[in-house]
Parts: structure tokens; sequence; C-alpha cells
């Protein structure tokens, strides 16, 4: 599934009988949180693992949003001088915030062995109360952009018709996307 409201997701659920909703893959990071108001409590209450996309921030050049804060830049600061605290660099910081949240995991990128190093130290140390009102004040929780709600609305819409178009189809019917 890949969806930032819950009505979504209790469609999806209700077409499926018995057998259960177990992940939803959407965009979570710093700058997109729209998640945090409908879909993680129902996901907590239904049992169902959110995961979480781009946890560094979507590809401004392609996708027209925010990306990871720049250096030099204010939110850059923040999670750089909590980082230090820890001992961690502004990613770590980033993707330890991420990975806060209960039945939430995360696929970051990592083209590179040491990417994956770093990714890893992300875990094992959790930020603060402070640090995360920090973080709350100079990321304020937002809501997905028109776009990206744009481009959601398009996936939801072509997997309704290829559900449709299957439906007829034993070996389609209850296929995992």
């Amino acid at each position: 599934m890949l969806h930032r409201k819950a009505r979504p997701l209790q469609e999806a659920q209700s077409h499926l009988g018995g057998i259960p909703l177990v992940c939803n893959q959407v965009g979570y990071h710093l700058n997109d949180t729209s998640i945090e108001s409908e879909v993680l409590p129902f996901a907590k209450r239904n049992g169902i693992t959110i995961m979480g996309y781009s946890p560094f921030g979507y590809a401004p050049h392609v996708f027209g949003a925010k990306g990871f804060p720049d250096v030099g830049s204010q939110e850059r600061h923040i999670l750089e001088s909590i980082g230090a605290k820890y001992g961690k660099t502004a990613y770590q910081v980033a993707l330890n915030w991420v990975l806060r949240q209960e039945d939430l995991v995360t696929i970051p990128k990592a083209a590179k062995k040491e990417h994956i190093v770093d990714n890893l130290h992300a875990l094992g140390w959790e930020l603060d109360k402070g640090d995360l009102e920090q973080i709350e004040c100079f990321f304020p929780r937002c809501i997905a952009s028109q776009g990206e709600r744009e481009n959601e609305d398009r996936f939801f819409l072509a997997l309704s018709r290829s559900q449709n178009q299957n439906e007829n189809c034993p070996q389609f019917a209850h296929s995992s996307r």
C-alpha cells in the first residue's frame, strides 16, 4: 500500500477479507510528517507496519519537495548540534528521529558501503525530550505537497484498475503488491 490517509487503508483492508494488511509504504522524514495525524495511529491500532521511504527527504530536483537540509542552513545546524552531543552526524540524527516511532521501519538509500555503516550508527541510542522538542520547533509538522498527493492518487487509481481487471483471475486475486 502507499497511502497518507487512513480511509484508503480501511478500504483496502475491507477488500482483503480475512487476510491482514501488514504494511503501508509511505514517505516519512523531517520535512514530511503527514502520516502522523491519521496513518500512524490507524496502523498502530491495526497492527500494520509502516515502511518509511526517503528518511532523508525527497530529491528536490525530481519531486519538487524539500530534501535534506543544506549545509549552513539553520535546520542542518540544529541536527549537527544535536548530533555533536551523541557523537553522531546530522544524517544519523534524522534517521534516529524517524525510527523513534514504534512499528515503523525505514529504507534509507545507501549507495556505498560507507553509507550502510553510517546508517547503522543511527541505532542503539535515543534522542532525549529536549532534542525532540528542538527538532519539532525547526521542522514543523507538515502535510504532503499537492504533487505528492496527486502522485499517490494516480498510484491508487492504477492499483484499483488493475485489481478490477484481475478480479476474475484467481492467480491475481490475492497477490501482494
